[in-house]
């Protein structure tokens, strides 16, 4: 029997893209904007940006049959039983989307091991 399951790491890849994507922006908006304006644009970027860190990260991920997952969040010790319906591949990062939350999680390439990756990869083709 296969091993499908996942535990995930923290994403330096997704921080690096995180604060590159805000210093794009930045850059941006300073060329366009006076610079009161641009102060308090980055000033609701970071909030915006805080705000988004705090939302509830997987810290394990396993796959038990057909379309049912099993999630084990990393602020709460329950593990919560979802369906996946859809999984999109973007070659450093892969994006699931479940029935029962809205929210979609994404794992980075360097949140799990190179055959863990491969093995995600795969489902990603097959769901």
């Amino acid at each position: 029997m296969v091993n499908h399951q996942f535990q995930l790491k923290r994403s330096l890849l997704a921080l690096l893209f995180q604060l590159g994507m805000l210093l794009l922006i930045g850059i941006i908006w300073f060329q366009l904007f006076p610079f009161y304006i641009f102060l308090i644009a980055i000033f609701l970027a970071i909030i915006a940006y805080l705000a988004f860190l705090r939302r509830s990260k997987m810290r394990s991920l396993a796959y038990l049959d057909q379309d049912l997952w099993s999630i084990q969040w990393r602020n709460y010790s329950k593990i919560e039983h979802v369906q996946l319906y859809r999984v999109i591949d973007h070659h450093i990062y892969i994006v699931l989307y479940f029935k029962q939350n809205r929210n979609s999680q994404i794992i980075w390439r360097d949140q799990v091991s190179l055959n863990q990756w491969k093995q995600l990869k795969v489902m990603a083709k097959l769901v």
